[in-house]
């Protein structure tokens, strides 16, 4: 087969963790990096006034558009793709990425990717897969 010869990039990400295999054909040949990612920031919502109560009430509103957990996705997300973008272009024998993450963290990455790297994207699996063993992980990912 003409296919198997081209090496294969698996990133299997959560919020906290990245762990990269490298697979050939229907087989992977083995865990390529290990990462904690988890970012030492605390981010805390700042409360203001309402524009509709008065400013002595009890009652106020946190800024609005991003939660503390989603801006911990996006930060990781962001990270996930640097280093994935690195390893792809310091080695030009990856022909094709497949990535396995939470279908929320599935979507930070996707934002995040370069359209290089987007085009090289054969398989999305929107799955929490990262303390999952290789066998299970292949499974997966070949079934």
């Amino acid at each position: 087969m003409q296919g198997d010869k081209n090496l294969k990039l698996i990133v299997v990400a959560d919020i906290n963790n990245l762990k990269l295999f490298t697979a050939q054909g229907l087989k992977i040949i083995g865990l390529l990096d290990s990462i904690i990612i988890a970012s030492g920031v605390n981010h805390k919502n700042t409360k203001h006034d309402s524009l509709y109560q008065k400013k002595s009430a009890p009652g106020s509103c946190f800024e609005p558009h991003t939660s503390d957990k989603g801006i911990k996705y996006q930060e990781s997300s962001h990270k996930i793709s640097e280093h994935v973008h690195y390893i792809i272009s310091a080695n030009k024998d990856f022909k094709s990425l497949i990535v396995i993450a939470d279908p929320k963290m599935l979507g930070y990455i996707r934002q995040n990717l370069s359209s290089a790297i987007k085009k090289k994207v054969i398989k999305e699996i929107n799955k929490d897969l990262i303390n999952h063993s290789i066998d299970e992980i292949e499974y997966a990912v070949f079934k």
